[in-house]
């Protein structure tokens, strides 16, 4: 390091030396020179004067930095920094009622710089808001004025309209502070239509001038409001997507209620699966976060708003989530399984599609899924199962099956009362069986127990067989089960007793979203069996003879089970059954049946809303109702049948001394008690019609588990 304070001015030199003794002796020399000069000065000064006017400003304080030096303006706006050293500064420049002003110099040896600066007196006048758009339903704002100058301003307003009026129209703003005028509109002095208008501040203070304003509203009819739906989702996973909207136009009050609804049939209503953003007075974009979605499956979407007048829905668009990430099978059996021993408290863990096949050599052990497996559509082999296999919730896709032999699934038979199979489910099914007897996706027979699966047509799945065919099981009984359809079109078919959950059994909380087809014994749920608990069925079913929206021949007991059923059948059709074919007669309790049924046959027989035909005329329908809408030959009309009925059924057309209710939900709600448990009259829809000729809308009440 150099001191150039002990040395004068002048330059310096000196060689030293640095001796060194070690392996070898010697000495090394360096040279070290330095200088010592006078710095270099300059100096900036210059005049600080008004923006607009020009005037000069005197007062001002300009500090400079580096350094640190405060100067004050003279009366002639003048300032000076003399003595400066080589370099680059910045010069700041603040006035009270002027905007701060800041620039840079450089500064040379020997420079005189002059640096003269404008500054901007603060605004004596200004508004906050730039419009006032009170839209179609707002009354009052408030406008926010401002004077940041150091003198009281003056204002007034121009150009108002007789819809506007301002309090105070006319004022002052003190110097440096802000003043707030009122602004509301009268609807009841105009028509219906959108209204604008240009208004002004004129004002006198530091300056004068005006600044021009725009107001705007709307008078409209009270309506219903008016949305739209984004044209397309975002973010799509497997389980979820984001989808936007628009509230339009909210029909000239309050919205309460704003979102998306959707579903897996078309026109989905807030009666289904909803978002709901709350309450909303003007025109709005919003955003729904949709989850708790199937994966590879395709939703139907619109956007909604509510107010007092009602509901309205958007344009409706499609979304399909993603399809799930699964272990692709290549054809081969595993030789040993992912983990467990095949006991019921450690059982064989599956993981690949070679494993779910090596089960066959284990057939009796117990099994559980850990991940989901892709069957690619290979030609899968079904054998008998009489083990437990838990899915744990995963899924068994792509499943493919074209044999020559009866009982057809993933299992051809579970033949023991001990067997299981639950909490799985099939996506993707394509089982070609023409010719061949008792198929179903999980299992072409079963005499143990299927429970929470699920089976999901994609557009290019089916099952056809002959005898014995449903969706889960050929022949058999099944629990907490639901079967959902993505294919335009019949994707089960066969030939007699045919079922969209079971061709032949009992079925308990099951729920099928599909269209099944065959000739006899023919049902939205299954073909024929004795019981069934809260099941529903929403879909079309043709057959020729008993075709029923839930079972087409029934045996014993129909409870708390809904159908929302296009039904195509030459005869014994039903909304609930088709055919009561029990010497001890059939009881139908706490259903429902909503849809159309139509003749396919000159000469068509015995159909009802609920019962289509009764063999022993033993059969009673106890607080139940229809609406279904009938086309039979020499019948055609959209009347209420079988509205809250008692006793046997089975005269054709099913038409009985309670038809044409007006309010099926009061009706039911003062009757037949013994059965009230069964249904939520707070949870209504509506069904609309022609009654003897009159258009009506009817209130109907849904069953006590349905959301």
């Amino acid at each position: 390091t150099v001191n150039r304070e002990k040395a004068d001015v002048g330059e310096y030199s000196q060689e030293i030396s640095f001796d060194y003794t070690g392996k070898y002796t010697g000495s090394a020399v360096v040279s070290v020179r330095m200088q010592k000069t006078i710095a270099p000065i300059g100096r900036v000064y210059g005049v600080v004067k008004e923006e607009l006017s020009g005037d000069l400003i005197s007062n001002c304080e300009v500090s400079i930095t580096p350094g640190g030096i405060i100067r004050t303006t003279d009366q002639a706006g003048r300032y000076e920094f003399a003595d400066l050293n080589v370099g680059s500064y910045s010069l700041a420049f603040r006035k009270a009622g002027y905007k701060d002003a800041s620039i840079q110099v450089t500064v040379v040896a020997g420079g005189e710089h002059q640096v003269d600066v404008r500054m901007s007196a603060k605004s004596p006048f200004f508004l906050a808001e730039t419009s006032l758009d009170f839209g179609e339903m707002e009354i009052n704002k408030v406008i926010h004025l401002y004077n940041e100058s150091d003198a009281d301003c003056t204002y007034s307003v121009k150009n108002v309209p007789s819809w506007l009026l301002l309090d105070p129209a006319t004022g002052t703003v003190a110097a440096g502070s802000s003043a707030t005028v009122a602004a509301s509109v009268n609807r009841d002095a105009v028509n219906c239509g959108k209204y604008f208008q240009e208004i002004s501040f004129d004002y006198t203070g530091k300056r004068f001038g005006s600044v021009s304003f725009p107001v705007s509203m709307e008078k409209v009819e009270l309506s219903t409001p008016t949305v739209s739906c984004g044209a397309l989702a975002e973010n799509i996973e497997e389980t979820s997507f984001d989808i936007s909207g628009s509230v339009v136009s909210i029909g000239g009050q309050a919205v309460t209620s704003y979102g998306h609804c959707w579903s897996l049939s078309p026109e989905p209503t807030v009666s289904d699966n909803m978002t709901n953003m709350g309450r909303v007075v003007a025109p709005t974009n919003f955003k729904s976060t949709i989850t708790g979605l199937t994966a590879f499956t395709t939703y139907y979407v619109r956007a909604y708003a509510e107010n007092a007048m009602g509901v309205s829905y958007s344009d409706e668009i499609t979304v399909t989530t993603k399809d799930v990430k699964s272990e692709k099978w290549d054809g081969t059996i595993a030789s040993s399984f992912a983990g467990g021993s095949g006991t019921s408290s450690d059982p064989y863990i599956i993981e690949t599609g070679g494993q779910l096949l090596l089960v066959r050599s284990y057939s009796s052990s117990h099994f559980a899924l850990a991940n989901n497996i892709n069957l690619d559509n290979l030609n899968w082999k079904p054998f008998p199962f009489s083990g437990t296999l838990d899915g744990k919730g995963f899924i068994i896709s792509n499943l493919y099956i074209k044999r020559n032999d009866d009982y057809q699934g993933l299992f051809s038979k579970m033949g023991s009362s001990n067997s299981v199979v639950k909490n799985l489910t099939i996506k993707g099914v394509r089982i070609d069986a023409a010719g061949i007897d008792c198929i179903g996706a999980i299992a072409g027979s079963s005499s143990g127990l299927i429970s929470d699966c699920k089976v999901i047509f994609l557009s290019d799945s089916y099952i056809k067989g002959t005898n014995y065919i449903g969706a889960v099981v050929g022949s058999g009984s099944v629990q907490n089960c639901e079967v959902k359809s993505q294919a335009v079109g019949t994707v089960i078919t066969g030939n007699n007793y045919v079922g969209g959950i079971t061709g032949s059994g009992n079925c308990d909380n099951c729920h099928v979203y599909a269209d099944v087809a065959g000739n006899v014994d023919v049902g939205g749920i299954a073909g024929s069996g004795s019981d069934f608990s809260m099941c529903s069925f929403t879909g079309k079913v043709t057959g020729n003879s008993e075709v029923g929206g839930i079972v087409g021949s029934g045996m014993s007991s129909v409870k708390s089970c809904k159908s929302v059923a296009n039904i195509f059948a030459s005869q014994k059709a039903g909304g609930i059954v088709g055919l009561a074919f029990s010497y001890n007669g059939i009881n139908v309790k706490a259903c429902y049946s909503d849809g159309t049924i139509t003749s396919t046959s000159s000469s068509a027989s015995y159909f009802g809303g609920i019962v289509g035909y009764s063999i022993y005329q033993r059969d009673a329908v106890y607080h139940s109702f229809s609406t279904v809408s009938c086309s039979i030959s020499g019948y055609s009309g959209s009347e209420l049948y079988d509205c809250c009925t008692v006793g046997a059924l089975g005269t054709s057309y099913g038409s009985n001394n309670q038809s044409y209710c007006t309010d099926i939900t009061t009706f039911m709600k003062e009757c037949y008690s013994d059965y009230a448990s069964y249904w939520n009259y707070n949870n209504t829809w509506t069904w609309k019609g022609t009654i003897k000729g009159k258009e009506v809308s009817v209130s109907c009440p849904r069953l006590a588990w349905e959301q």
